[in-house]
């Protein structure tokens, strides 16, 4: 009953970066073994299945949530495909998760002092300031820079992971 597909992408995310935190890839040969059913899965094809998953989720502006950006979610899956290519140096996971740096990039909220930026929430920054033009209350106007410290330090993790992989973060 407490099942919601928008946490789908990220938990998604989570379960990969437990393989890709243990040096597993989508390049590994390691077989493992699901006592319940005792089907036998290679680690490599399991990787790669949800990371190919992920890429396909992932829209042009560069985030992997349907429909719109919900920036735990983007947080992960960045950090996610960052991770796949920094173990390996893969080409193809480089791209994924540069545009999605990019998007977390784009997505921090600005510093209610004018100074700077500040961290972020569940919505993107460009979701608020677009809400923000046809929204007509004062918390709409305030909204803008409000943040959350579980989002942004998942963000922030993401954005050195990508680091640490050689990815642009500015």
């Amino acid at each position: 009953e407490d099942y919601h597909p928008l946490y789908d992408e990220g938990v998604t995310a989570l379960s990969l970066l437990c393989f890709l935190g243990a040096g597993y890839s989508h390049e590994s040969k390691q077989v493992i073994v699901d006592t319940v059913s005792a089907k036998r899965y290679k680690v490599g094809e399991v990787i790669k299945n949800g990371l190919m998953w992920l890429s396909k989720r992932q829209d042009p502006d560069g985030h992997f949530t349907r429909e719109k950006a919900y920036m735990y979610n983007e947080a992960l899956c960045t950090m996610c495909m960052a991770e796949a290519y920094g173990l390996t140096q893969s080409r193809f996971w480089k791209d994924y998760a540069q545009k999605g740096v990019d998007f977390i990039q784009r997505s921090q909220r600005p510093s209610p002092t004018g100074n700077g930026l500040w961290g972020w929430r569940y919505a993107s920054r460009m979701e608020v300031e677009d809400f923000r033009k046809t929204g007509t209350d004062s918390a709409a106007a305030k909204e803008v820079f409000d943040s959350d410290t579980s989002v942004t330090t998942w963000c922030v993790m993401a954005l050195k992971s990508a680091q640490l992989s050689g990815l642009v973060v500015k």
